[in-house]
């Protein structure tokens, strides 16, 4: 079967199950690099996945090695210039993720502290403004060794 076929076969059947996506795999605007793209659903309202956004500049270099706060901060920039390219903010976000690297440094609430800072001013300070769904992980491991923190956004345009 070539591609095409596939391709109308899944969309078919993903169609027919109720979760049918579609992934933008060929970007019509520069993105920026660290993260996976943005994913938008077939259902009603406009949804946007964001996942795996890492703190990186426009060479896809890690930036603030050692900084939980400045890592977290370029982060929500990256994630702004996205949402932004398809007519969403901050207050969009329904639900948000936090990886972070977990540290025989600082305590787990040192962490959620300064995430908790960073968020606030990014969302505001009032609860109100803040994402419905958040959650703060700690991992063993991330993809690079200079990576702090990765997040996950889900964004939606009612």
């Amino acid at each position: 079967m070539n591609n095409p076929m596939k391709t109308a076969l899944l969309a078919a059947t993903l169609a027919f199950s109720g979760l049918a996506a579609l992934a933008q795999t060929t970007p019509t605007a520069k993105l920026l690099p660290g993260y996976l793209y943005p994913v938008e659903t077939s259902v009603p309202n406009k949804k946007i996945y964001i996942c795996g956004q890492r703190p990186v500049d426009l060479q896809g270099q890690v930036v603030a090695k050692g900084d939980l706060n400045a890592q977290l901060t370029l982060i929500f920039a990256n994630i702004t210039k996205t949402l932004g390219a398809v007519g969403m903010g901050a207050s969009n976000i329904r639900q948000i993720s936090y990886r972070v690297l977990a540290s025989d440094q600082k305590s787990n609430s040192d962490n959620e502290q300064i995430i908790n800072s960073v968020a606030s001013q990014y969302f505001g300070q009032n609860k109100v403004d803040l994402p419905s769904l958040s959650e703060i992980k700690n991992v063993s491991l991330q993809v690079d060794k200079d990576v702090i923190i990765e997040v996950e956004v889900v964004a939606i345009k009612e």
